[in-house]
């Protein structure tokens, strides 16, 4: 990327981090500017932002998405998620809405749904990444030791970490100890159900609430189901729509989990933890969208653009 281009960048979002430190200085001491200067301020900025990203090539483009993700700012208005709450909701960034064509917020469940709720402007929910992994009765053991372990323990504070792990009951009790040893020695906090806790006692009981949480710790909550409608049942119920796994040698099984399995991510003998833009050749993800309406599943730049028909005529007209 040109050296100019990069510097006009980061002179945006420098300024946009000034203004998020104003704005927290105006929240701590209840001061009570005047909106109309706030939204001027923005409205400079988002300009500034969007005249030097049309200037870019392809390549620059996603060479400054990087850049602007890596600086940790919410894609083209170049604020974060906190900055853009309190400017969205004190200072009236819906009043933008001819400005500020969408809003990509990263962030928890409550602030999502606030904005959701709230905006004019189309949001893009990167909701909590509450996975599964299911352990099939078809399942190759070495197979599922070595996912489950990744899925869970590779890193356990992104969204793509396995937080629930199913287990088909014919296989309970000779795939599971081993799976529980390797995750004990990597320092995993286990919570299970009857079953579990009936195969090694020293695991914590799990409660309805623990089948409910994205723990993004070394934290895992371990059922044993009845097979794979009762797996699908499950995530169904708890899930977030995000990203699921199976691990199975049975094409049927595994056909039937793609299907029914209602996430924008779905894998059959892989961790959950490729649920990552650049492991999809996406290049810098903004995030990964849980709503059902495109774009769904990691949001990489192209994701991210519209379309329009172009019609070309020699004076035809509609009969």
């Amino acid at each position: 990327m040109k050296r100019a281009v990069q510097k006009d960048l980061r002179t945006h979002l420098r300024a946009a981090s000034r203004m998020e430190e104003t704005i927290a200085n105006i929240d701590k001491h209840g001061a009570n500017p005047d909106e109309d200067v706030i939204i001027k301020l923005l409205r400079r900025d988002i300009q500034l932002l969007n005249e030097t990203l049309r200037a870019l090539s392809v390549s620059e483009f996603h060479k400054a998405v990087n850049l602007i993700w890596r600086a940790r700012r919410v894609f083209i208005i170049g604020l974060n998620a906190s900055m853009a709450l309190a400017c969205f909701m004190q200072f009236r960034l819906i009043r933008l809405k001819k400005d500020v064509r969408w809003l990509s917020i990263p962030g928890g469940a409550s602030l999502i749904e606030r904005f959701q709720r709230e905006s004019r402007i189309p949001v893009i929910a990167h909701l909590e990444g509450l996975c599964h992994t299911y352990v099939d009765g078809a399942a190759d053991p070495e197979k599922a030791r070595r996912i489950v372990l990744n899925a869970k323990m590779r890193r356990v504070s992104i969204c793509g970490a396995t937080e629930t792990l199913l287990v088909d009951r014919k296989v309970a009790k000779t795939a599971l100890p081993p799976i529980l040893a390797d995750l004990r020695a990597a320092g995993c906090e286990l919570r299970g159900d009857p079953e579990v806790l009936a195969l090694d006692n020293k695991i914590t009981p799990a409660t309805e609430q623990d089948w409910r949480t994205e723990y993004l710790d070394a934290i895992l909550a371990i059922r044993v189901v009845d097979g794979v409608d009762e797996a699908i049942a499950h995530i169904e119920r708890f899930g977030s729509h995000h990203t699921d796994a199976i691990v199975t040698e049975d094409q049927t099984v595994a056909e039937c989990f793609l299907r029914e399995v209602d996430s924008a991510i779905v894998l059959v003998n892989a961790s959950t933890q490729f649920a990552d833009g650049g492991e999809f050749g996406m290049g810098a993800e903004i995030g990964i969208s849980t709503q059902r309406l495109p774009p769904r599943g990691p949001v990489g730049a192209a994701e991210l653009t519209t379309y329009k028909y172009l019609v070309r005529g020699t004076g035809q007209v509609r009969p």
